[in-house]
């Protein structure tokens, strides 16, 4: 009984010392940072209750493993698991960082909806934590998990990150799933899994349909609060906002953009296989033609003419615009020549062979003057 009433006044001082981290199997439990904890017994067994805002956990203690001012460690019993675990209470200088708790409190909830809408599928890892030596990014929770002998790589992205944030998980989980395929020892990494909030795949999709199908990419947008998830189609890309035209208007509309789309193909690059990759399609409720290279729409015409250009505002084509609208076309990657990082060779293995890259090395004091060292 004297051994129990110490260890709960050890954890009330560590409790009211200031930061705590609570881990559970080397995992920073977030969603607990604000500790508030029961120790209770009940016969011969010992619980410890521990809660939050957010929520609460209780696990059956089988021993103290560690005991000091600082840390105190239990080997604990979680229901319904057979082995035992580790349950950690540490002391910190300071608090982390608001977006770090954010983002940790999301990889614990994800998991819990993972779970819940995959009965099916094991999760067996899931990490928000930066990985500079990998470029792994901090800002999105990465992990895998596997159906019988079928493993997925998977990358997810909390709506509380901005629209960039949101828009640069494909790039990341790229970067990602290289990785995962090279680090298995027990089932071969079938393709990648993006999951990002209700609402925010339009551009994922259009930019997805420029990889190799070897990525073997699947979309999913989720909304946590209604407890929802729906996978997206890639291949619908080019038709987020469709609806009927009728069929004259249609052709007098793409007839008319006729004269527009030989123009933009003669200007891709001799011998590449750009040109018969652009398509074109009309503007739901107008009468305006899109031009789209692998769904990804670059070019626009109308009754006053052809424009151009990723987002608005867009460029009228002149005599003086059309060369940047031939760079556009391509694909310009563009640094110091000693400076390209290393991670950029992963994702352009992952493109689909009709994009046309070009890296371009350019001079140390490039402020000085650009100068061109080299082009590949």
């Amino acid at each position: 009984m004297n051994e129990w009433a110490e260890l709960d006044r050890a954890l009330s001082d560590l409790a009211a010392s200031g930061a705590v981290e609570v881990h559970e199997d080397g995992h920073w439990l977030a969603g607990l940072s604000s500790l508030h904890y029961e120790l209770r017994r009940n016969g011969k067994i010992l619980l410890v209750h521990l809660w939050s805002d957010e929520r609460n956990l209780t696990r059956r203690i089988l021993k103290v493993k560690e005991q000091s001012s600082d840390r105190i460690v239990f080997e604990v019993q979680r229901f319904g698991r057979a082995s035992p675990g580790r349950l950690e209470f540490l002391r910190t200088d300071s608090p982390r960082a608001a977006g770090r708790v954010t983002r940790e409190r999301f990889r614990e909830r994800f998991h819990r909806f993972l779970a819940e809408h995959f009965p099916d599928s094991n999760v067996d890892s899931l990490t928000a934590s930066p990985d500079l030596e990998h470029s792994f990014s901090g800002v999105y929770v990465r992990g895998r998990m596997h159906e019988g002998s079928h493993e997925h790589a998977l990358i997810a992205v909390s709506p509380a990150e901005n629209s960039a944030v949101v828009e640069g998980i494909l790039s990341f989980g790229i970067l990602w799933l290289d990785w995962a395929r090279g680090h298995t020892d027990k089932r071969a990494v079938q393709g990648l899994r993006v999951f990002v909030p209700e609402g925010t795949s339009r551009f994922i999709r259009e930019r997805s349909l420029g990889l190799s199908p070897s990525v073997r990419l699947e979309i999913f947008e989720y909304n946590q609060r209604e407890s929802t998830i729906r996978q997206m189609d890639a291949a619908d890309a080019g038709n987020l906002q469709s609806r009927l035209v009728t069929r004259g208007d249609a052709e007098l509309a793409l007839t008319g953009a006729g004269g527009a789309m030989a123009r933009i193909r003669s200007l891709a690059p001799a011998g590449s296989a750009l040109a018969g990759s652009i398509a074109a399609r009309i503007i739901a409720g107008t009468n305006e033609v899109a031009f789209c290279y692998l769904g990804l729409e670059f070019a626009r015409w109308s009754q006053e003419g052809i424009t151009f250009g990723l987002y608005d505002p867009r460029e009228r084509v002149t005599e003086n615009t059309r060369a940047r609208l031939v760079r556009l076309m391509l694909v310009w990657l563009v640094a110091p020549g000693l400076r390209f990082h290393p991670a950029t060779d992963t994702p352009l293995k992952y493109l689909t062979p009709e994009i046309r890259i070009t890296r371009i090395g350019v001079n140390e004091n490039w402020r000085r003057g650009v100068k061109i060292v080299f082009r590949q």
